[in-house]
């Protein structure tokens, strides 16, 4: 399991991890809002044995902490009024939407994997491409519950790290993130 959401893009997934609150499930309303489909905002089940590296669906109810931030899109905030099913832990729990969501055990290859990391600080956007090493470090500190051995798990990450492109996407928002994963997408595979 990884700590990451993804959007459907181009026929794959284009995941996006991160640590708790560095804006997965923000960076998927605005992408929702945008009209992309998405597998999850918080956690995805990454399978790379058997061919490709695979992401799957686990169907969770996305979430956005509140007050949403100054800076979210309108278009974001009224997907987020509009899916408002409850509140719980400081975090709106929004509604499954079928023209949004997948159902649980979706699966989708992956395309590419950008680790989230917001910095307010930044003027905008931007990509760091990752080394090898660097990516399966970072993805190891993301991953939740593993059938298998430490050994198992790094493996795998090494394996995912090796067959799709890592890299680090660094944005002052939520809404800037979103808006470098639609140019990534509308650009074409990495």
């Amino acid at each position: 399991m990884l700590n990451a959401g993804a959007a459907l893009a181009g026929g794959g997934a284009l995941v996006f991890a991160g640590e708790s609150h560095a804006g997965k499930s923000a960076i998927a309303l605005h992408l929702a809002a945008a009209g992309r489909t998405l597998l999850g905002d918080d956690r995805l089940l990454v399978a790379t044995l058997g061919g490709p590296p695979r992401a799957t669906a686990l169907g969770l109810a996305r979430k956005v902490r509140t007050p949403l931030p100054e800076d979210f899109s309108p278009a974001a905030r009224r997907l987020a009024a509009a899916c408002r099913a409850g509140h719980a832990g400081g975090a709106d729990v929004l509604a499954w939407d079928a023209r949004i969501d997948v159902p649980a055990g979706t699966t989708a290859l992956i395309d590419r994997i950008l680790i989230v990391r917001r910095d307010p600080a930044l003027p905008a956007a931007r990509l760091v491409a990752l080394g090898q090493a660097e990516a399966v470090a970072t993805l190891l500190t993301l991953c939740g519950r593993h059938a298998g051995t430490a050994a198992d798990l790094l493996a795998a990450m090494t394996r995912l790290a090796r067959a799709v492109p890592v890299g680090r996407l660094e944005a002052p928002t939520a809404s800037a993130a979103a808006d470098c994963l639609n140019a990534l997408d509308a650009a074409g595979p990495a």
